[in-house]
């Protein structure tokens, strides 16, 4: 599986690229919509805050955080050992050293050991945009 939207794409569409141009689209416009009949069964089926996908990252972040170790520098700002190399994790930007905080949206696993130190909930440092109301919303 890859991350590329692109790739993803052509993957899925490999067997059918000599196919004359009607049948392709046809093929495209029902591929699209198992994909999103997919993906709102997986918002609806979701018990949690976020949709299942994400919860899932979340809960992976998590495990991975518990062997990390903390030490703060201000309120908000935290460096996180994390197997021999240094991360810093600023609460208030919501951002980390290493980006995926900011570039996902969602907690690494870093930025989780800052909120576990702190006791603070995670739903607020989530992007609104994983939660169960927005992906039945989008699909």
């Amino acid at each position: 599986m890859t991350s590329n939207i692109a790739e993803s794409i052509n993957v899925a569409l490999k067997a059918t690229r000599e196919l004359p141009v009607l049948p392709l689209v046809d093929y495209i416009r029902q591929l699209i919509g198992r994909w999103n009949v997919t993906n709102l069964k997986n918002a609806i089926e979701s018990f949690t805050d976020l949709g299942k996908k994400y919860d899932t990252m979340l809960m992976d972040n998590l495990e991975l955080s518990h062997q990390m170790k903390l030490t703060p520098s201000t309120s908000y700002l935290y460096s996180v050992l994390d197997k021999g190399k240094q991360r810093m994790v600023f609460l208030k930007d919501r951002t980390c050293s290493c980006r995926r905080f900011q570039l996902d949206e969602l907690l690494c696993a870093h930025a989780w050991a800052v909120l576990k130190y702190k006791y603070i909930d995670h739903t607020e440092y989530c992007s609104v945009y994983y939660t169960r109301k927005f992906l039945l919303k989008t699909y």
